[in-house]
């Protein structure tokens, strides 16, 4: 399983409200940029072990904060979220809190290893602005996330590089000429490309 950038904590009684949340974010980041343990895990997989490693290796752990649910169990310290967003907190990974359905802030009197949360600023999405909540949610994750840069397109050789390159590798030339005989094509292009200055030979060095 591949890991995600992704983690989204929540109480299994919110698993709609977090299901909602989850699918807005797989269309924007794909689904393999997010784990969240219904979507993600397999019959068979132990699922302590794969939610510690989503964790550990994730970038942002999404807690889904709910007004009666986020409390059940909180201050049990087998409780599962507070086993996952303590584990998050003390590896030091990013929590972000998203309060649903009204939940009030997180503050004074958060159980030991989740005190930090009191200090992080939390994004609310309420029902009826479900959609525009749900992008600055988005928004912000944009802003956290280190996301891998996209594939780079190099330019095409031109017509008469294409050419050489084909008698270079079709003929009986040694790989070492034929190389030679491509570079060279790739040179001239990019000496078009660049302008026959100054600048551009500097550049080609």
């Amino acid at each position: 399983m591949s890991s995600a950038e992704i983690v989204i904590s929540y109480r299994s009684e919110d698993s709609g409200s977090a299901g909602r949340l989850y699918d807005r974010l797989k269309e924007h980041f794909g689904p393999e940029a997010i784990f969240m343990d219904k979507a993600r895990l397999r019959g068979g997989m132990k699922f302590p072990e794969a939610i510690a490693t989503a964790i550990h290796e994730c970038q942002v752990v999404v807690a889904v904060v709910t007004p009666v649910n986020w409390s059940m169990g909180i201050t049990e310290r087998d409780d599962w979220v507070r086993r996952e967003l303590a584990e998050a907190l003390a590896a030091g990974q990013q929590v972000m809190p998203v309060r649903m359905h009204g939940a009030a802030p997180l503050g004074a009197g958060l159980p030991e290893g989740l005190e930090a949360l009191a200090e992080v600023h939390a994004r609310s999405i309420d029902d009826d602005d479900f959609d525009d909540d749900a992008l600055r949610v988005i928004g912000d994750l944009r802003e956290l996330l280190v996301l891998p840069p996209p594939d780079v397109a190099f330019p095409e050789l031109p017509e008469q590089g294409r050419i050489e390159k084909r008698e270079a590798w079709g003929s009986n030339l040694s790989n070492e000429r034929a190389t030679a005989t491509v570079e060279g094509a790739l040179r001239t292009h990019a000496i078009k490309l660049d302008g026959d200055d100054e600048e551009g030979r500097t550049r080609l060095k």
